[in-house]
């Protein structure tokens, strides 16, 4: 894939994710969908649960993954890095579950799970290979013991240990977390009956 495809799928990723959202919400207005407050209940829960790995996984990173284009001080190994190479993107994937089963549709969760892996698609192996580049044999390493998506049941021993500031990985996803717990009270409001 293209160089420019790839800067402008990592840049602009957080719209895509928004859309995948935003379509399936707007559909289930205007056809006066509804969703059971066990199911409303359901999704929170996954979606807080994939908002706090998004956040302690930020933390081992001090809240610099809020990114617009690839790059990394350090090759972080540590926390929830040395179960699954891509702990962040597993938490948006927890989040848009958490929305899907909220939303109680199936056109949503094929909007955002199928937006999810059209860009995953895209931006891993760009970073990968950015980080191949950066850190060479340590990344292959690393690499090597820690799968992307399917966690390791032990942690990876690798040689760098990240201390984690919960504080930091909390305050960088602020705008994340507002927006989520105003779309679970507007799913409320707009869709239990």
């Amino acid at each position: 894939m293209g160089k420019k495809v790839e800067a402008f799928v990592f840049k602009y990723r957080k719209f895509f994710a928004l859309a995948a959202y935003v379509i399936p919400i707007g559909l289930k207005i205007i056809l006066h969908g509804t969703t059971p407050m066990p199911l409303l209940i359901a999704g929170c829960i996954v979606m807080i649960l994939g908002m706090t790995l998004r956040a302690f996984s930020g933390g081992y990173l001090l809240g610099k993954h809020i990114v617009i284009e690839v790059g990394a001080d350090y090759l972080c190994t540590s926390g929830p890095f040395g179960y699954i190479r891509n702990p962040l993107y597993a938490g948006n994937v927890m989040v848009g579950i958490g929305v899907s089963i909220a939303l109680n549709e199936w056109y949503g969760y094929v909007f955002i799970i199928l937006t999810y892996v059209l860009m995953y698609s895209v931006i891993i192996p760009c970073e990968e290979k950015f980080l191949d580049e950066k850190f060479g044999d340590a990344f292959l390493e690393y690499k090597k013991h820690v799968r992307r998506f399917l966690p390791r049941l032990r942690a990876y021993q690798g040689n760098a240990k990240a201390s984690c500031s919960l504080k930091k990985g909390l305050w960088s996803e602020k705008y994340f977390i507002l927006l989520m717990t105003v779309a679970f009270v507007a799913f409320y409001f707009l869709f239990v009956r």
